[in-house]
């Protein structure tokens, strides 16, 4: 009998996706790692049992991490066998490409230089066009201070995982971090442009309980010291909902009067990388839920949430609200990518809504340097790009590798970085209008 951890069908004991032949072998393995071979000749399989694990050439430095060592092979979906070398062989699973010289007794790390790279979050610097903060999942965050062109990692005081950055419009040396999976939730704060960090206590923000992690962070445009945090879980003060904090998230008061109480609003994992809380230059505020599809809007004043005036029902089946962002350069104005809807923009902090870009639409990013210039990820039809405050728009190149309403995309002076889901960060340059 499996244990709860090993059986799920991608990686278990009896699931078998990957299958290499030397000259008078043929090897085999589990999507847990196990290897077997069969010798010319004989009709029965043996197991090969590993005697060392080398991770000098990790990508993550020589020491490697437990939880790699604990998961080396899961999900394993490819041996090769090198040819003129039967001893050595290699193979892929969910975090690596291994390669063994002596038959399956030592295997060595050998991506060094290389990682799949599962982009969370991007973020530009308001004070420097230069600088871009990247959020990876289990790799940790990078920064760039030259465009792009090279990162390095940052490991002074932040978890490995972050959903996303938030720089203080009022302060731009000050970032703020969120993520984690549920359980290892925690709020970060930089003071010093995303190159270290401290952990925030968060008084207040039941996001320390799994069931109700926070992915969703909004940093009022006047003040650096005012958060917003949207939380998962059904909706309710102590639970889910919308928090807010005056004191750079050191403690949090339930800001979430209007919401639809007990029904699960925010998104409750990472694996989607949208916001779906925005706060405008003025003050007011959109939610949207990808989970259980709406939007809401808030008026600094009423400080209630109510239905937004939108119509995207009209659309394909299986839309959802994925990202809101609020225009820098104006007081009360919006855009929303919607799930198999497009793009929307809202005008009066968020009341009314209309349609701008049809087909289908995830993350929004515009150019803190550059006023009415935005871009949305489409999907399969790839990036687009507005440089009127989304009235136009124009496709950019296809080439992009990975399509996805998961790209998340950042500014950097005139370039426009785009993070994958999969195949790490591209950018292209985009030429003022």
């Amino acid at each position: 009998m499996f244990t709860k951890a090993v059986q799920e069908k991608w990686r278990n004991a009896g699931t078998f996706q990957a299958l290499a032949a030397g000259l008078d072998f043929a090897l085999t393995a589990n999507t847990l790692g196990t290897f077997f071979r069969l010798d010319k000749g004989s009709a029965r399989w043996r197991k090969i049992d590993r005697v060392n694990l080398d991770l000098s050439r990790w990508n993550e430095g020589p020491d490697g991490d437990r939880e790699h060592r604990e998961r080396l092979g899961w999900d394993l979906g490819s041996i090769t066998v090198m040819p003129g070398n039967p001893s050595r062989w290699f193979f892929t699973d969910w975090y690596s490409v291994w390669r063994t010289s002596d038959s399956g007794a030592t295997w060595t790390a050998v991506n060094e230089g290389m990682a799949q790279t599962v982009v969370h979050a991007l973020a530009g610097d308001l004070a420097n066009p230069a600088r871009l903060l990247v959020g990876l999942a289990d790799n940790g965050p990078f920064l760039s201070t030259d465009g792009g062109e090279s990162f390095s990692l940052l490991r002074n005081g932040i978890f490995c995982r972050s959903k996303l950055f938030v720089q203080a419009p009022s302060a731009p040396e000050v970032f703020f971090s969120i993520g984690g999976l549920p359980g290892e939730q925690g709020l970060y704060r930089s003071l010093d442009g995303g190159v270290s960090w401290s952990n925030v206590p968060c008084d207040g923000l039941p996001f320390a309980d799994h069931r109700h992690p926070s992915y969703s962070l909004a940093v009022d445009h006047q003040n650096e010291r005012h958060l917003f945090a949207g939380v998962a879980g059904p909706v309710a003060p102590g639970k889910g909902g919308v928090y807010e904090s005056r004191d750079s998230g050191a403690s949090w008061a339930w800001a979430g009067d209007g919401l639809p109480l007990d029904d699960a609003f925010f998104c409750p994992e990472i694996w989607n990388a949208n916001r779906e809380l925005a706060v405008s230059r003025e003050g007011s505020m959109v939610c949207v839920s990808y989970t259980r599809g709406g939007v809401f809007h808030r008026d600094s004043k009423t400080r209630l949430w109510k239905p937004a005036d939108i119509d995207y029902t009209f659309r394909r089946w299986s839309v959802a609200p994925w990202d809101v962002a609020a225009d820098p350069f104006s007081n009360n104005r919006f855009v929303l990518g919607i799930q198999n809807a497009g793009v929307f923009v809202s005008e009066d902090g968020g009341r009314r809504w209309h349609l701008v870009l049809g087909g289908s639409a995830g993350c929004i990013a515009f150019d803190p340097q550059t006023k009415g210039r935005l871009a949305a990820s489409l999907g399969d039809e790839g990036v687009a790009l507005s440089n009127d405050g989304g009235n136009t728009w124009s496709k950019l190149d296809a080439a992009l590798p990975t399509k996805h309403i998961k790209n998340v995309l950042a500014f950097v002076g005139d370039r426009l970085m785009v993070g994958t889901p999969a195949s790490g960060v591209f950018w292209i340059e985009v030429p003022k209008p």
